[in-house]
Parts: C-alpha cells; sequence; structure tokens
C-alpha cells in the first residue's frame, strides 16, 4: 500500500539465491546451484 511504513521482520533471517558457473568462452551457464543460508529452511551451499 501507498504511504503505509513498512516494518522490519521478526525471527532468524534467510539468505536464499543461486551459485551460477559460466564458460568463460561462451558466456553460457555452466551449472546452477542453489544457495540457501540461515532461517527456518534446510541449508544448501554449492559443493
Amino acid at each position: 500500500r501507498r504511504g503505509e511504513k513498512l516494518a522490519q521482520a521478526e525471527g532468524p533471517a534467510t539468505i536464499c539465491g543461486v551459485f551460477v558457473v559460466t564458460d568463460d568462452a561462451t558466456g553460457l551457464a555452466v551449472s546452477v546451484h542453489p544457495v540457501r543460508v540461515g532461517g527456518r529452511l534446510s541449508q544448501t551451499l554449492p559443493l
């Protein structure tokens, strides 16, 4: 909603994203790995 002040979240924080390995010659993705750290979700890190 416009004009409504936001509030910070409560509880443990979670960071989610992806780790992408690319080919230097083509710029295309060679592999993609999920990354999840902290919070309530299961932790997943690239190998």
